[in-house]
């Protein structure tokens, strides 16, 4: 096999666009190189490439090109039909340059050195040396700065200022201050700025970070304190461009090019539908041809009179919202790489031209505009977190980045036969957010089974497979994997069987275990002795495997791996139909066809060896008391605490059937309720599960007469209050339905199914009176995740069956699990805690804080002057007495303090005065009576409406927490029973 060479990808964003006079190249400054294209196809013509970062290019001639670069490199080309040829190279500058400008009218070019503490405008004269025309302030991006031949324009915050290039010029200095202040947008109106700015002739164009587009004409004569009109149709601040024809080209995050006229008159002309939003704009010298720079780096040329997209540039497709963890292959596209592209599309990539070859957008949202305000777009959209491709079904997982979403989305498109780009969506799941990997069988011409696997991060797989009607899928209800360990790395399915690696062990080393697909058994453990980064199967029975230490291949032979050879190299690996791929550093390696029968060079044979098989795959034992800072998942290292109505626990048949199903999911306690056991023991299985079955309690909650209702709750309230541990739970089925919380019942969630029942109402009073939040309520669920009991008949559905809890803050989620069933007509209920011991400590050790006394000043003033202050000889008796007589004055002066808040006005209460002594009054008249319950009743209510008012202002003003503040504003509660 002949020389491999070593070669890359430039996805670099797309700077400086210049046209030739003809209008039939376009030149492109993307980092250190600079691309010609034709104009009529948009193919690569020619590539310059220099040695630092251009920061600008323009067009002398129509076959002489000059580059600059931001060291302040200025380079001449000329360009011919064989290759262009560098004429000449002068270093103008040893300060960065930030933007250069030709200036077509002067054929001079004009550039913006960055100085550190100011900018400089300077025009390059013939004997390459520079004459500074003007000085700016440092904090000025490039696209604040407009340069014509007779002034410069430039913005800064909220102003925006036209200096002359000469002295003498008949323009005068002149600048414009922005007063528009939205009252929607209240202390936001401060970034309200201008953003970018454009110049040409005697017209300028600014615009806000609204969109707003603020045009003056006539600048030579008038100045710039006065603007001429103003179009306000973008919502974020686009990219404009000015023509000589009195027209206005504006772009942004709608993905829409609007055509304005500068008079004002007339909608705009538009070019809708663009696949991203646009980055900047870029008009030829004659106007007749725009380059519309996307978002996604890709550049589109339209010709300015029909509105027409004429050409598309052949670039790579990149943006810097996107995600970049898709990198994978097609079978049905070979010599292509497959990568993420703009927000919520995927790319493939040719390998020998290194160009996007195609674009497919696999989001069902809209993601050009995205989630837009008056400062531009957000960083909330949705995107494709991986992928994996087969013949005919492609498997996106898709999240929404910079959104506390609970869950992700799994999404499965069939492909169309000879268009492999062009797919349909079949199928649609919402999964964990947890879920990291999605992967299947790539090739099932040989008849192996379609399926494909969600892999969570906690090591959790689900297994999806075709319906029986075979066009859509369906999650296998029989196969997964539900053990907790750390996901590293997968393989994707090989003649049924899935390699997987998980952490083992405390000195950080890594396991690969191999799955049967069909049943999702363990085929056999490979211990690889590090941590591993990546496994695969190459296609002929071998399984290689990259660590940090080492390299291994496994060969699979009579149901177990042989262990072949090991490379003793941190060796980054990939294995593909093409062969086996290793690096090192600059270093690579292509071995074609995957050398299973010998290693890599400068390996360390050990021979051949039997992989070494692990028994203990359970779920871990560790710690559930974890801090707030700690870095585990959210929902993979909680304590899960299950309440379950068994119905009969009595018979051993029994007690096998419960544990049979408990065995399928995770738990670390199960409250049960209606075992019918006849005695109390305690057994440990061989398992270390602990079985703990008590006599029955009488505790009816169907049937039972008042008092022994009063009795149970009555006894259940002594229990939790004698109960001194931080965290208390209560689980159980009360036969009690809350539905939503009734007006402040904060204890109660606002999420509930049913309507409150009598028990329900004697729960909530249980709630109040011993301090518990309902867990059931307090988060969202659909209904069919929320009801616990199911009628005889199926037809009825209610939530009888509750977790209680002193700290809400715990609970990171109450759900029914549907899996488990032992013929009971209730379903478990599973909530999964997360315990802090800083929390615990913080509010254990909380000092109870000191009251501040009020005295009454009149008392205070009396007490004082009633006292002898005579000075005695004795200075140490002198303070003795002063300190005994200070302390008696204050007591007598100390007021009685409250907790309770003062609702009622003072005015009120001399109302109720006055109706007390009209009470009182013999000759006061019945009408006179009533006239002043009416007057009190009335200032009651005002008096109370107010005093809310001003709470939840007061808490508003001062960002504090509404919701406590409403629960502070209740001056009573609620409680359990009242007994004789």
């Amino acid at each position: 096999m002949g020389e491999w060479t070593t070669g890359s990808v430039r996805s670099l964003p797309i700077g400086s666009v210049a046209f030739d006079p003809t209008n039939t190249v376009i030149a492109t400054c993307i980092g250190s190189d600079c691309v010609l294209y034709s104009v009529s196809d948009g193919k690569s013509a020619a590539v310059l490439e220099h040695s630092d970062d251009l920061t600008s290019v323009f067009f002398l001639e129509k076959d002489k090109l000059v580059t600059v670069t931001t060291s302040g490199e200025v380079a001449e080309w000329a360009l011919s039909d064989e290759s262009p040829q560098q004429i000449s190279s002068h270093k103008i500058t040893a300060f960065p340059v930030r933007k250069a400008t030709y200036l077509h009218e002067d054929r001079c070019c004009v550039l913006v050195i960055d100085h550190g503490t100011h900018l400089t405008v300077d025009k390059l004269m013939h004997e390459k040396s520079l004459a500074t025309i003007a000085k700016l302030p440092a904090d000025i991006r490039p696209e604040q700065i407009a340069i014509t031949s007779r002034y410069i324009a430039y913005c800064s915050g909220k102003e925006v200022f036209v200096v002359p290039c000469e002295d003498d010029s008949d323009i005068s200095p002149s600048s414009y201050v922005c007063k528009t202040h939205i009252d929607g947008l209240g202390a936001r109106n401060a970034s309200n700025v201008f953003v970018k700015i454009t110049a040409l002739g005697d017209t300028i164009a600014a615009t806000l970070a609204i969109g707003r587009v603020y045009i003056w004409s006539h600048v030579s004569r008038k100045g710039i304190q006065d603007s001429a009109f103003t179009i306000h149709w973008h919502k974020v601040a686009p990219s404009i461009a000015l023509t000589q024809f009195g027209g206005l080209f504006s772009a942004g995050a709608e993905a829409v090019l609007c055509k304005f006229t500068l008079s004002g008159a007339g909608r705009p002309n538009m070019l809708p539908r663009l696949p991203a939003a646009i980055r900047d704009l870029s008009i030829s010298a004659d106007g007749s041809h725009l380059a519309v720079i996307l978002e996604d780096n890709s550049l589109h040329v339209v010709v300015t009179s029909s509105m027409n997209v004429l050409s598309t540039l052949q670039t790579v497709v990149t943006c810097e919202r996107s995600l970049k963890s898709v990198f994978t292959t097609d079978p049905c596209s070979p010599g292509t790489l497959v990568m993420n592209g703009k927000p919520g599309s995927l790319q493939w990539i040719s390998c020998t031209d290194s160009k996007t070859v195609c674009q497919t957008s696999f989001s069902l949202e809209n993601v050009a505009d995205g989630d837009m305000s008056f400062a531009g777009i957000t960083q909330t959209f949705p995107d494709v977190e991986q992928a994996f491709f087969t013949e005919s079904i492609v498997v996106t997982l898709e999240t929404v980045i910079n959104f506390d979403e609970e869950h992700k989305r799994l999404r499965f498109w069939a492909r169309t036969k000879g268009m492999n780009s062009t797919v349909q969506i079949v199928e649609s799941f919402i999964v964990s957010k947890d879920t990291v990997a999605v992967t299947g069988n790539k090739y099932t011409s040989s008849g192996s089974e379609e399926m494909f696997l969600s892999v969570m991060k906690t090591g959790k797989v689900n297994v999806w497979v075709p319906c029986e009607e075979g066009t859509r899928f369906k999650l296998d209800p029989v196969r997964q994997i539900d053990r907790q360990y750390e996901y590293r790395a997968g393989s994707a399915i090989h003649r049924g069987m899935w390699a997987s690696a998980h952490p083992e062990g405390p000195e950080d080393t890594d396991v690969v275990v191999v799955w049967n697909t069909s049943n999702m058994t363990e085929v056999d453990v490979l211990r690889t002795g590090g941590r591993v980064s990546y496994v695969e199967f190459d296609g002929k029975n071998h399984l290689v495997c990259s660590t940090d230490k080492a390299v291994r291949c496994w060969k699979h032979t009579a149901m177990q791996f042989e262990l072949l050879w090991v490379v003793e190299q941190p060796l980054g690996i990939h294995v593909s139909p093409l062969g086996g791929f290793a690096w090192h550093g600059h270093d690579a390696h292509f071995l074609p066809q995957f050398p299973a029968h010998r290693a890599l060079p400068s390996q360390t044979s050990y021979g051949t060896a039997t992989g070494e098989r692990r028994s203990n795959l359970e779920l871990r034992r560790t710690s559930l008391i974890s801090d707030q800072g700690d870095n585990g998942t959210r929902h993979g290292d909680c304590f899960m605490l299950c309440t379950y109505n068994a119905r009969t626990v009595s018979t051993n048949a029994d007690l096998h059937a419960l544990l049979e199903a408990a065995g399928r999911i995770k738990f670390h306690v199960i409250a049960l309720q209606e075992t019918k056991s006849k005695k109390s023991e305690v057994r440990q299985l061989n398992d270390g599960t602990l079985i703990i079955r008590g006599e029955k309690f009488p505790s009816r909650n169907v049937g039972a007469d008042e008092s022994e209702l009063e009795t149970f709750y009555e006894r259940l309230e002594d229990v939790i209050h004698n109960e001194k541990s931080f965290y208390k739970f209560v689980a159980g089925d009360f036969n009690a339905q809350f539905g939503k919380a009734e007006h402040d019942e904060y204890r109660i969630g606002r999420f509930g199914l049913g309507d409150r029942n009598e028990n329900g109402n004697r729960l909530a009073g249980l709630l109040s009176a011993a301090r518990l939040f309902h867990g059931n309520s307090v988060l969202m669920k659909k209904d069919h995740r929320r009801w616990t009991w199911e009628s005889p008949n199926g037809t009825t559905h209610t939530e009888i069956d509750h977790i209680l809890t002193n700290q809400r803050w715990c609970l990171l989620d109450v759900s029914v699990v549907p899996s488990f069933c032992c013929g009971s007509d209730h379903r478990l209920l599973r909530a999964k805690i997360r315990f802090s011991c800083t929390i615990e400590k913080n509010v254990c050790h909380r000092g109870g804080g000191k009251r501040v006394a009020v005295y009454d000043g009149v008392v205070l003033e009396k007490a004082l002057s009633e006292l002898d202050w005579h000075i005695m000889e004795d200075p140490t008796e002198d303070y003795d007495l002063l300190l005994q007589k200070l302390q008696a004055c204050a007591e007598r002066a100390s007021t009685p303090q409250t907790t309770n808040l003062e609702r009622i006005s003072i005015a009120t209460k001399e109302l109720l005065e006055r109706r007390r002594a009209l009470r009182l009054d013999p000759n006061a008249s019945h009408v006179e009576q009533l006239v002043a319950n009416a007057c009190c009743r009335r200032a009651l209510q005002e008096d109370l409406q107010k005093h809310r008012r001003k709470k939840i202002l007061e808490a508003a003003e001062g960002r504090r927490s509404l919701k406590k503040c409403r629960r502070d504003l209740r001056d009573h509660n609620i409680p359990l029973c009242i007994t004789e």
